[in-house]
């Protein structure tokens, strides 16, 4: 099996920045590596879900792997800090001070006067103990049955790497291997060195590296697409360079877009290209929103994406 590198730029698409001549902080980055791959990929475009749908990060996410079961989000929050074991009963409660309850499991400080409670079971009782909570959310925690493990459904091996612990929750919960690079931030000045040298250092004992960057969604949230288009170019340069010539299958995608005007997801599609020596490409040059559209992949729902990625490693 040939290997596969399948990198996730967080918030990658953008709307057309007035500043930037008109075009996205994708289109507009200079991106020599990317871009000499993209001559030679498919290319299309991913709507998450369907169209029109603005999409949340554990959906968006969980769609390129391949899954939309419903999920709620208090889980991913608890696996941030916590393992979970079935059907424990988890509240999410709002507290200026450190609750005190009888016959708790655990308790997680999520963050400022948000907490976290983990009880062994379901009981009505329970409820009352927390009559002067503001309860915020609660649900069992319930573990993926077996046959729907990343690993199993897909039999292959993967590792996952993020420096954003609600992503790695997210592999946790598929059973995916996870790591945290060692340096990196998951903030807007990311450690891009240090993901290329774990996905190049892990290369031989899996099948598949997945790399999470979140940076340029949070550049979009602050609305400011000049830094976004560079960390775009310092991906390019840090990132794509270093690992291009380590991996047979290189696929480049967001999660969603996120707009640099507007300060928030957008439902508009995310490009996406797969390069491999099995590739029919096409005439696309640039690897940016608009160009995508004319690649061989053409329109493609996010959930699809894994299985045609994984046959390319076949």
């Amino acid at each position: 099996m040939d290997k596969g590198v399948f990198i996730i730029l967080d918030g990658l698409g953008d709307n057309l920045i007035k500043e930037l001549r008109y075009k996205t902080p994708l289109e507009d980055a200079k991106k020599p590596n990317i871009d000499k791959l993209v001559r030679y990929s498919e290319c299309g475009l991913l709507y998450i879900k369907e169209r029109g749908h603005i999409p949340k990060c554990i959906e968006s996410n969980l769609s390129l792997l391949g899954y939309d079961f419903k999920y709620d989000e208090l889980i991913f929050k608890a696996l941030v800090y916590k393992e979970l074991k079935e059907n424990q009963f988890l509240i999410e409660i709002e507290s200026k001070e450190d609750p005190k309850i009888e016959d708790i499991y655990d308790i997680i400080k999520y963050k400022d006067n948000n907490y976290i409670l983990i009880f062994d079971n379901y009981d009505k009782k329970i409820i009352k103990k927390l009559k002067k909570y503001k309860i915020k959310n609660k649900t069992i925690y319930k573990d993926l049955n077996k046959k729907d493990l990343f690993e199993n459904k897909y039999k292959v091996k993967a590792l996952y790497l993020s420096s954003s612990l609600i992503h790695l929750s997210i592999a946790k919960y598929l059973k995916i291997d996870y790591e945290k690079p060692l340096g990196t931030t998951g903030k807007s000045n990311e450690n891009l060195f240090s993901f290329s040298e774990y996905a190049i250092a892990n290369r031989n004992k899996y099948d598949i590296i997945f790399i999470h960057i979140r940076a340029p969604d949070i550049l979009s949230h602050l609305k400011n697409p000049f830094k976004k288009k560079k960390i775009i170019e310092e991906i390019d340069e840090y990132l794509i360079k270093r690992i291009k010539e380590y991996f047979d299958v290189i696929l480049i995608t967001g999660d969603h877009s996120t707009s640099s005007i507007k300060g928030r997801h957008i439902s508009d599609p995310v490009p996406v290209m797969i390069y491999s020596k099995y590739s029919r490409y096409g005439f696309v040059k640039n690897f940016s929103e608009r160009k995508c559209i004319k690649g061989t992949l053409g329109i493609l729902n996010s959930k699809d994406i894994i299985k045609i990625f994984i046959d390319k490693l076949k």
